[in-house]
């Protein structure tokens, strides 16, 4: 029998949300004619990161980023910040990325506050400080943010700097889940097919590790093949996503595949 390889997903940090912003109605005051003019700017360095009709050009995008945040565009602070923080039309610079996420979480961007947490976490241009991670974390993951619920719900699983709760490591995995965060999607998945927390749940793994196989998540599609191999005796369906686990670079499929190969020719 085929054996799982189960493990945690690793934190990653988020730097470019890069989205388009939905348009300003006709305004009359002087803030909301900076507005306009920021959204301005920050489309057009979106263009210039993108390559959207023009010739990529990531030193042209952040200064059009960096226009736009002085103006007070939250997205472009977030994202300058993020260049910044890569060193992406640049010279990294992580007190300037440390700037900017601040300037961005005091307008409650989540996607700023999650990376000031992921900043305090791993002491980037500041002293490691977990608490403060959490704090941020948290104010990012009560908007919603996927990534952040996703930091959370490892924090309480682990108890890691924070009182151990299963109940809202699962809640909070389920929350980034249906965001359609593979990483959620496969640790809950784990959860469920490993069944030592909660109750074993098959039908609820399976489901999981398959949106996150979807996305072209390489362990999840590893761990999907286990699945059809050992607990649904489907060889072909354990092929097929072994294949895919294996072509996105991971090894264990590899093995796996011989595994079965080896089985299929001596029958």
């Amino acid at each position: 029998e085929l054996k799982m390889n189960v493990r945690k997903i690793a934190f990653f940090l988020v730097c470019l949300s890069v989205l388009g912003l939905n348009g300003c109605s006709n305004t009359v005051s002087q803030k909301e004619k900076n507005i306009v003019q920021s959204d301005s700017l920050y489309k057009e360095g979106q263009k210039y990161f993108l390559g959207d009709g023009v010739e990529q050009n990531y030193k042209k995008a952040l200064e059009y980023f960096e226009k736009a945040a002085n103006q007070g565009s939250v997205i472009a602070q977030n994202d300058l910040a993020g260049m910044y923080f890569k060193g992406i039309g640049t010279e990294k610079n992580e007190a300037k990325a440390l700037h900017w996420f601040n300037e961005a979480s005091k307008l409650n961007s989540p996607e700023a506050q999650y990376n000031l947490g992921i900043m305090y976490d791993n002491g980037y241009h500041v002293d490691k400080d977990r608490n403060k991670a959490l704090d941020y974390y948290k104010l990012s993951a009560k908007q919603g943010y996927a990534r952040a619920q996703f930091s959370l719900a490892n924090a309480y699983l682990d108890g890691n700097g924070i009182e151990r709760d299963i109940n809202k490591a699962i809640s909070l995995y389920t929350d980034a889940a249906k965001q359609n965060l593979p990483d959620a999607q496969y640790n809950l998945a784990n959860i469920y097919e490993e069944g030592t927390i909660v109750q074993k749940d098959e039908k609820k793994a399976l489901n999981l590790y398959t949106q996150a196989a979807n996305q072209n998540f390489p362990i999840a599609q590893n761990n999907l093949g286990y699945m059809y191999a050992n607990t649904y005796n489907d060889l072909e369906k354990a092929k097929y996503w072994f294949q895919r686990a294996s072509e996105n670079g991971y090894k264990d499929a590899e093995e796996a595949l011989k595994q079965i190969e080896s089985t299929s020719n001596s029958k």
